[in-house]
């Protein structure tokens, strides 16, 4: 309210600077209509139920000394929560700009109730650099854990500097962070569960594909173990082939492993091929003369 009457000029009618003038005067109406007009802004700016209380007050001036008597209180209370906020004031999930700009309110506030004393002298300058050095403290007690590295750089220096360039320092070490963070931390929380999803949904398999025969087309092994191909036991230890030449292989192989030659395999057979021969013949004759049974004239035979 105060900024707000001296921006007017219109301060002297509320501290009696300006005093009211006698009836007869050529200034009274002018200032009677002055008076009035402060008058009304302030009962705007009061609660209803106050400005009822001095709503029948006829100058600005009584105005604001009954709200001045009623409602001033001494600076001891506010001087101790504002130290009380400074003190307990952190960072936590706050950027340096929005820590930095409580900081300075409740500090502006503090030295507004506590002001340095005006001097010519030398003493003031130290009494201010003090006063300084007590608010970078405090900003710098606030931040997190991990500005600890700058706020030590910042701690070596001596004198130490301003409170607007320490700001300065440690908002540049946010923004290098901020730019060597990856682009998904600036996200939408919905974006993120919505990617992690589909992520989830086209997650490749881990297990590992089983392989399949191109030879007989049944899955678990690979031509080079197609047991179709190759006998039990048997191992390869040379590069692929193919079916036929690994067949032909096999059967080389069985070849000049055999004991016999192809001449006496032929005799073996042909052999085997007779002897069966006779016994299937001696066969049929036994069953032919069990069928056929004795013969009536047999016993003529004999006389």
């Amino acid at each position: 309210m105060l900024m707000a009457l001296t921006a007017k000029n219109k301060v002297g009618f509320v501290d009696g600077s300006i005093a009211k003038p006698v009836g007869t005067s050529s200034l009274f109406h002018s200032w009677t209509r002055c008076s009035n007009m402060i008058l009304s802004w302030l009962l705007n700016s009061l609660s209803k139920e106050i400005a009822a209380s001095v709503i029948y007050v006829e100058s600005a001036k009584e105005v604001w000394s009954d709200l001045q008597e009623r409602f001033s209180q001494g600076n001891g209370p506010w001087i101790f929560q504002l130290q009380k906020s400074i003190a307990s004031l952190m960072q936590n999930d706050l950027s340096v700009s929005a820590y930095f700009t409580q900081m300075k309110g409740l500090w502006d506030q503090l030295m507004n109730y506590r002001p340095l004393l005006v001097c010519s002298c030398g003493g003031l300058r130290t009494l201010m650099a003090m006063h300084q050095q007590d608010y970078v403290m405090c900003f710098l007690m606030g931040l997190n854990d991990s500005f600890s590295q700058v706020r030590g750089q910042i701690l070596l220096i001596d004198p130490l500097p301003p409170m607007n360039k320490v700001f300065s320092l440690v908002l540049q070490e946010e923004r290098q962070r901020d730019i060597g963070s990856p682009l998904i931390s600036h996200i939408p929380s919905a974006a993120l569960s919505s990617t992690a999803k589909q992520a989830h949904q086209i997650k490749p398999s881990t297990r590992k594909d089983r392989p399949i025969c191109s030879h007989c087309s049944v899955p678990g092994h690979t031509i080079e173990k197609c047991f179709k191909l190759y006998p039990p036991g048997y191992r390869s230890k040379g590069k692929y082939s193919t079916p036929s030449s690994s067949a032909h292989q096999v059967a080389g192989d069985s070849a000049s492993s055999f004991p016999l030659t192809p001449q006496q395999c032929q005799q073996l057979i042909a052999l085997l091929n007779s002897e069966s021969h006779v016994s299937q013949t001696a066969n049929v004759i036994s069953s032919v003369d069990n069928l056929s049974g004795p013969h009536p004239l047999e016993n003529d035979w004999e006389g």
